[in-house]
């Protein structure tokens, strides 16, 4: 799956959660990043590639972001990894 594909279905989950929840600026708010960073991820124009952002996208919707832009998640030794292989 893309990363901007689990972005919108993290989205849709978010607010089907609480009906209060309304639109993008109210998600982009409780991720902690802006509505135009959100609005290009989600359009496919960008991906985030910071690490403070990363995190912050971890902990609020789960360590899955990480897979999704191709990143090893920050918790996963690299030797581990080529050992299990």
């Amino acid at each position: 799956m893309r990363f901007e594909d689990w972005l919108v279905r993290q989205y849709l989950e978010w607010r089907e959660v609480d009906s209060r929840r309304r639109g993008l600026p109210q998600f982009a708010s409780w991720l902690g990043v802006t509505t135009k960073e959100l609005r290009e991820w989600m359009d496919g124009k960008a991906v985030p590639t910071d690490g403070e952002v990363l995190m912050k996208l971890a902990h609020h919707l789960s360590d899955d972001v990480y897979l999704h832009i191709g990143f090893i998640p920050p918790n996963v030794s690299l030797f581990h990894r080529a050992h299990v292989s």
